[in-house]
Parts: structure tokens; sequence; C-alpha cells
């Protein structure tokens, strides 16, 4: 899964890279230029009327040519299968296992209850067998005994039959029978390619199974014996024989890449086709070529250019976000609409300065480069700083800049404003926290934008100018007005449509009186004044490893929104009567998990964003129920023949923790719980209980999938310390007669009262 995640994410990379490179060579690049020439492809196989000459020396690649001898090495590959000689082995060890076990059931059952025996083991059985086995045939192998005899009879006939070639299916054989396949033997170094011209000796596994006769072994056995050990060989044989699609695709890409491309070599002044001669295909490739290559020479240059730089920038820049302290963009869809974005901004701008210079004919008096600063730069990164985080932004924003820089004739004026707009406008994204906010960065934007303008036009010796003046102006207007609609329209559609979290939406989350958690306080104030607690933890603890505090806090506030369902099954909302004591420990840990499936059903109900509501499963991972999991050991305990405790059905179904954020509510989940049972919460005995659970959930595997370090690790165990020595942190008791301080600020003594919980 992770390879494929690692791949769906290198090929959207390269897209990504690809589309922005094309899009800046667009925007760079001037119109195209061709040259005619006087024949295309309607004049295939018209006899030319002029002589048409090489006018320099040029290598053409005939991609027809190159195109059908590829094919043909291809077609010459013959489709690959591989044989699984080791089958046999396994046949073997699943009928003598199951034979076996049945065995030993008869035995330990006795006689008489033998068959009973098997038929409640019959899953197990089967299982180790790896086939089914109707009544009669259990009652006819149970009557016999499962006999040595019978077993190796069964053994004999499998793997008797299996030595042979088998096919699933003869159709997919049927389509090679002209060419003939290759099959490969063996493993590792051992590794054996036969070819196989006939394919008419391989049989399929049907018409196997169907011919299979009972082996000599069985001759003495009764014939419903021979019947059932019959139908069992039959269920055991298995195809061993498979076809092997990526191998086959893999041996006919290198067949393909094999074959040299063809190149068609001109000369200056050679001929390409003469006056009276027939135009073949050839023909034409050279000509389009030639157009290609005379005709939008300059553009082509212009693409070719604009192409590397822009390529060499993206990439550079999205080496260093993905190998730096942190990666980012981990998602396809984050590439995806990062690539998007800078398409927008690149071919946008185009457009925008394009419209500039037929407004500048219309408008003379306002200047071109007035036009080109109202184009909001920053709204963009300022969108990515509120979802993808600081990094992306700063790093689009510088790349962007650049680009669209290049679009203007390279003008550093235009990508230094567009820089420094964007990156004033990042750092003012994290105190946004209404709508209103927009406009006030957008503000920021402007004012730095308008100044850089000025200082740009200073230090190239004008002192304020009407150009610079009017530019400054624009610049402004482009942050603080036509920016935060940009932008406010963009993170809408981020938000509802993609589904991207902002800081804006978790302040909204972050509200007590959501009416998810209103409701709550009033089913389950246990849980609520837990989850509250919880997310303080987690809040101070994102705080100290750099993760994000708002959303950690407010997974926090609703990871148990589903014990609201149930309250009074869980500990923290019991008040002395525990209906637990009258169920089933497996009813129980069934009740518990079942807030889990409750609380993406609440979370469902409310619309939480995904990311939030991915914390309701992710915060338990895959761990067990451990009280209910040893009490229902514990019932075990001495009972006769009593079924094992499938640790499964006391397990929560996952996933485990993919974010940071999720893997924080794991962790103090578990700390706030267990911190309820400190009798005397000292420092230390705080800092040792910490430690505990955080090694255990740790060594339990459950933080294998969330980029934490050990480090993180390490400041999320102090940090917690910290907060719960605040929480139950107790007044010393002052000797009698002493008053309190606090006391005696009011003017009245006070009692001395614990604050442990």
């Amino acid at each position: 899964m992770e390879a494929r995640r690692q791949l769906s994410n290198r090929l959207v990379g390269f897209l990504a890279v690809a589309a922005v490179a094309v899009a800046a060579a667009v925007a760079v690049a001037p119109g195209p230029i061709f040259e005619r020439i006087p024949y295309d492809a309607s004049d295939l196989g018209e006899i030319a009327t002029h002589t048409v000459k090489a006018s320099r020396d040029l290598d053409v690649l005939d991609e027809p040519t190159t195109r059908r001898m590829r094919e043909e090495a291809v077609a010459s590959v013959r489709a690959v299968y591989v044989h699984d000689a080791g089958l046999i082995d396994s046949v073997k060890g699943r009928i003598r296992s199951g034979f076996e076990f049945a065995r030993r059931i008869l035995e330990e059952a006795g006689e008489e209850e033998g068959l009973a025996a098997l038929e409640a083991q019959r899953e197990t059985l089967e299982n180790l067998l790896g086939a089914r086995l109707e009544n009669r045939e259990l009652e006819a192998l149970a009557r016999a005994g499962f006999a040595r005899e019978i077993e190796e009879g069964v053994v004999a006939m499998a793997t008797q039959a299996m030595r042979e070639l088998i096919v699933s299916d003869r159709e997919e054989l049927a389509q090679h029978r002209s060419r003939g396949i290759a099959i490969r033997r063996g493993s590792g170094d051992r590794v054996v390619t036969e070819i196989l011209s006939d394919v008419e000796g391989i049989r399929d596994l049907a018409t196997v199974r169907a011919q299979l006769g009972v082996s000599v072994e069985l001759a003495s056995q009764p014939r419903p014996v021979r019947q059932a050990a019959l139908e069992l060989a039959r269920r055991q044989i298995r195809s061993n024989l498979k076809y092997d699609p990526a191998l086959t695709q893999e041996r006919r890409e290198a067949a393909a890449a094999a074959v040299k491309p063809v190149v068609i070599q001109l000369r200056k002044g050679e001929t390409i086709v003469a006056a009276g001669e027939r135009i073949e295909e050839r023909h034409l490739v050279v000509f389009r070529a030639l157009e290609a290559q005379a005709g939008s020479a300059r553009i082509a240059l212009s693409l070719v250019g604009g192409a590397i730089t822009a390529s060499l920038l993206v990439v550079g820049l999205g080496r260093l976000l993905r190998r730096g302290r942190r990666p980012c963009m981990r998602r396809s869809l984050d590439v995806a609409v990062v690539g998007l974005l800078a398409v927008g901004t690149i071919l946008g701008a185009d457009v925008w300065f394009e419209s500039a210079a037929a407004m500048r004919e219309s408008v003379p008096q306002i200047p071109f480069a007035a036009w080109t600063h109202l184009f909001p730069f920053a709204a963009i990164p300022l969108v990515l700083r509120m979802t993808l985080g600081a990094e992306v932004a700063v790093l689009f924003a510088v790349g962007v800049s650049l680009l669209v820089g290049l679009t203007t004739g390279g003008s550093l004026a235009t990508a230094f404003v567009g820089i420094v707009g964007s990156l004033f406008v990042c750092a003012r994204a994290g105190e946004i926290r209404e709508r209103a906010g927009f406009f006030a960065a957008g503000a920021t934007a402007g004012l730095v934008q308008a100044v850089a303008v000025v200082g740009l036009g200073i230090s190239a010796g004008e002192l304020l100018p009407w150009e610079t003046l009017s530019s400054a102006a624009a610049a402004f207007v482009g942050g603080a007005v036509l920016l935060p609609v940009v932008s406010m329209a963009l993170l809408f559609v981020l938000e509802s449509g993609l589904g991207y979290l902002t800081d804006l939406r978790l302040v909204e989350l972050s509200s007590l009186n959501h009416p998810a958690l209103k409701e709550l306080i009033v089913q389950a104030p246990g849980t609520y004044h837990h989850s509250i607690i919880v997310g303080t933890l987690v809040e101070a603890a994102a705080e100290a490893i750099g993760a994000n505090p708002l959303l950690a806090k407010v997974c926090a506030y609703y990871h148990d929104l589903g014990k609201g369902k149930n309250p009074l099954y869980f500990a923290e909302n019991q008040r002395g009567v525990n209906p637990h004591d009258s169920l089933d420990p497996e009813e129980s840990a069934r009740i518990v998990i079942r807030h889990v499936e409750d609380g993406l059903t609440i979370a469902k109900k409310y619309k939480l964003p995904k990311l939030v509501a991915d914390a309701i499963p992710q915060h338990h991972g895959t761990r067990l129920v451990a009280y209910f999991y040893h009490r229902a050991l514990r019932q075990q305990d001495g009972k006769e023949d009593a079924p094992p405790v499938d640790a499964d059905r006391f397990r929560y179904p996952g996933p485990r923790p993919q974010h940071r954020e999720h893997a924080l509510i794991m962790l103090a989940d578990s700390v706030e719980a267990a911190s309820r049972t400190l009798v005397d919460p000292t420092p230390e005995r705080i800092a040792q209980l910490v430690r505990k659970l955080v090694q255990g959930i740790v060594l339990e595997g459950q933080l294998d999938e969330c980029p934490l370090t050990l480090e993180d690790l390490s400041k999320i165990e102090k940090s917690f310390c910290r907060t719960l020595e605040a929480i139950y942190h107790s007044r010393p008791s002052y000797p009698a007669g002493v008053k309190d301080p606090a006391a005696h600020e009011g003017g009245h003594e006070a009692p001395v009262v614990s604050l442990r919980r």
C-alpha cells in the first residue's frame, strides 16, 4: 500500500511538474510563426510537382517506422507462464495436517463421540485441509478413522495429478497456441525459462479433476471411503501454471526498448523528394520535421527555455519540500492541487498581462507596470498557508512569482513584489480567525507591495515619478481588494469541494457551543469533561513538537462523541452502578467498541471535516479493550475444553493514527484516563505513569504509521507531565491556626481543601 502511494505521488508530481513547465513555456513563448511546406498529409500517394531539398543538416526521427519495428518486436515475445512446483509440497502439508488433526480429535473424543467432535471442529479441519467436506464424506472418513493409508491415498492422487502442467482456464491459453509460451521455473538464483511451442499437452483444472481416478492405496477401502477420498483429492488439486502479465509486459517493454529509434539523416542540399516522385509516408515525416524546425524555430526555443526554467525551479522546490525535516505534501491530492494552482497562476497572469497590454492602449495614462502590479500574486500563497502550511506557501510564492516574472519579459521587479507581498500575507495568515481577517492580511500585503514598488523605483534613480506612484497604488489595490476576494473564493472551493481544513473552520469547531458538544455535555458529562482535559493535554503537546495545536485540540473535543449514545457504559459517566457487571465480557467489549461507529455517525450528522472525524477511530487504533479481554480470560480459567478467547473480538477496528495530531489524542486519552487512578499524584508518579503508558503504546506498534520521532515522544511526555501536574496540583496543608493566604485576602479563614482527584 505504501509503495503504491509513493508511486502515485511520484506520478502526480511528475504530471504537476510537466503541467507547470508547459504553462510557463506557453506563457513565456511568443506567438507561432510557421513556414509553409508545399505538401501535407493529403498529398500522400500523389506525384510531387516540386523538388524539395533540405535547407540544413537535419536528423529526423522516423516515428512510424520505429513504432512498427517496436510492435513487431513486442509481438515476437511469448507470453510468460510461471510454474509453481512448490504447490505439491503445500498440498501434501495441508492433507497431512488435516488428517493428523482429525485423528487427534477422534482419539480424544472416543469412538462414540468422534463424529460429533469432528462436526464441532469442522471449520478448523476444513481450514487445515484447505478444502470443504460434505457431510457424507466427513462421516465416511471419520468412521475409517482418517487412517494413514487413506491419507497416503489422497496425497498420492493429488500429487500425481499436480505433476502435470495445469492451468485454471484453457480459454486464456488458447490465444497463445500459434506462438507457444515461455515457462518460468524455479526461484531466486535458480530460475530457468523454457520455451513450449506446443501447448496442447497442458490441461485445465476442471479436466484434471474430472479425470482423476482412485489410487491403488485405497483399493481395500469401502466404497464411501474411496469416494470421499477421491472428492477430497480433487478439491486439493490446484493450477500450477499461471500467466504472469507483469513479467510478460516487462519482457515486451524490454524488447521494444531494445529497438533503436529509426533516424533519417539529411544533409543540407540533399533532395528529400524530387518532382515526379510519388510522395510516401517517410517524405511526410521529414516535411513535418522541417516545418517544426524551420517555421517555428523561435517559438520552439522559447518553449524549451521556458520549460527547462520552470522544471528546474519546480523540481528543486519540490525536492526541498519532500526532503525537509518534516516532508510536506504527502498526498497525491496535495501535489495535484499545488500543480493546478501553479498552472492557473501562470496562465492567469499571462492572460492578465495580455489584457493589460490591450488596456494600456485604451488608457495610455496608466503605465503597463501598474496593470501588472494589480495582479493578486499573494492570494494563492495565502490559501496554501491556511491549508498546506507555511513551507508550501512560501516556496510556492517564490517559485511561481519568479515564473510569472518571466512572462513579463524577465521582470525582476514583478517577481520581487509578488514574493514580498506573499511572505507578509503568509505571516499574517496565522492570525486570521474570521473572514474579516482576510482584508486585514490583504491590506498588509498591499501596503508592503506598494512600499516595495516605491523602493525599486527609488533604487532605479527615480524620485517617485508618475509610473512609480501609479504602480504602487495598483500594488496596494491588488493586495487590499483583489487578494481577499480571490483567496476567500478559492478557499471556499478547497474547503467545500476537496475537504481541506483551515484554522478558520477549526476555530468554529473549537467553540464549546457547537451542537455536537452541547449534546455531549447533556448526554455524557463525564466524557465531555474527559475530552476537554484531553484537549488541554494535546494542545500543549502539539505546540511542543511543532504540530497543529488547534487541530489537535479540536480532534480531542470530538474524539469520543460516540460515548453519548450509551454514556452509562463508560466509567467516567457512571455513578456507582456499572451495567457491565451483568454482561458477558465480549458483549461489554462490543458495546465499548461500538462507540467508534456511533461517533463516526454523529460526525457525519454534524458534517465534521474528515481530518477531525478521523480522530474518532484512529485514537484507539487497533488496541485491545484490555479490561474486558482479561476479564474473559479469567472466566475461562479452570474450565475444561473451554474455547480460546478470540482477541480480535476485543480489538478496535482501527486504523492506527496516520497524523501526529491523531497520535497525540491516542496518547493523551490513555494518560488522562489512567491518571484518574493516582491516589497521590506527585510529579514523580505522574512522570512514571506517563512514561509507562507512552512506551506501551509505542511497543504495541500503534504509532508506526504516523511521523512521530523519538524526540517528539520525549517532548510529549514532558508536556503531559507539566499539564497533569498543573491539573492535579494541591496546596500544602497549613498548621492549625494559620490562615490560608488566599482566604486571608478575602477577609475570612477557610479550611484547607485537597484538590486531588
